[in-house]
């Protein structure tokens, strides 16, 4: 129908969740450590997950920093 947008379904749920987790570990970090100091091990490290499982999400650590900004 025009007009409408589709309600996003439990994957595309759990993966924005998940976005919205590494960005806001990522600004807590930056926060402690200072903006170069931070990872993705460090990130992958306070989340519970690998670094690599961080690469389904973000392209690379800049990648991250770029949504942050985006974002405000």
């Amino acid at each position: 129908m025009p007009g409408t947008t589709a309600t996003p379904n439990r994957r595309e749920r759990a993966r924005a969740a998940t976005v919205e987790e590494i960005k806001s570990t990522a600004l807590a970090l930056m926060r402690e450590e200072g903006t170069t100091d931070v990872h993705f091990t460090d990130i992958a490290r306070v989340m519970g997950m690998t670094p690599p499982a961080l690469y389904r999400y973000f392209a690379d650590r800049s990648a991250i920093i770029t949504a942050l900004i985006d974002q405000e």
